[in-house]
């Protein structure tokens, strides 16, 4: 019971920098600012990897609906944020760009 309670320690300790970050995401969301820049890195047939900058990490995803290519700049959304959980759910759109 003693190593139970010790295993679950280190993995709190272990997450805790993920746990505030999605805590802070879903307090964004919640204000109405769920996006954040992304910038596509790598392409595969089904999916892809973004490189995510309000998380400063790469996420994987499926393909969008449109075409998408490395080094593509899009706005990611965010969908799913569960901070208890781990959970990051990801959308991604187009960069409306204004000239």
């Amino acid at each position: 019971m003693a190593e139970e309670a010790v295993r679950t320690s280190e993995e709190v300790m272990k997450n805790r920098e993920w746990y505030y970050l999605l805590k802070y995401l879903k307090q964004e969301q919640t204000a109405g600012r769920d996006t954040s820049p992304g910038v596509v890195v790598d392409v595969g047939s089904n999916d892809l990897t973004v490189y995510v900058e309000q998380t400063a990490d790469f996420r994987h995803t499926r393909k969008p609906s449109f075409d998408v290519m490395p080094g593509q700049r899009l706005t990611v959304r965010f969908r799913q944020i569960d901070p208890f959980d781990g959970v990051l759910r990801i959308e991604l759109e187009q960069l409306h760009e204004t000239p």
